[in-house]
């Protein structure tokens, strides 16, 4: 898949898991790009800004590894989902499901 595209699809799967329009996303960011400019990012019609990648990688505490798709370790569509979902997770809630994968790991 082209880079372009690939960061894209990212771009658009972080702002839909936020449950986020074009315009909430871009004033989240605070940054000076506009509604217009997002769109062609997430369609891979152009690329983004490093300084755009930084901000979004902050904001939505997103590794750059994965946005950049640069990462060692490949992850399907689903882990990634997954991922995202536990980072969005209070602390509690996080600590509980660490120790279910703990006792589901000691059981195989």
């Amino acid at each position: 898949m082209e880079f372009k595209k690939l960061i894209g699809l990212k771009i658009n799967y972080i702002r839909k898991s936020n449950k986020l329009s074009q315009e909430e996303f871009v004033e989240k960011l605070n940054i000076d790009i506009n509604r217009g400019q997002l769109s062609r990012y997430e369609s891979g019609e152009n690329s983004p800004s490093v300084e755009f990648i930084a901000v979004v990688c902050t904001t939505f505490k997103i590794s750059p590894y994965w946005l950049l798709d640069i990462d060692d370790i490949k992850l399907s569509n689903d882990e990634y989902e997954l991922i995202l979902k536990f980072k969005g997770l209070p602390t509690e809630a996080k600590c509980s499901i660490k120790l279910l994968i703990d006792l589901l790991i000691d059981k195989h």
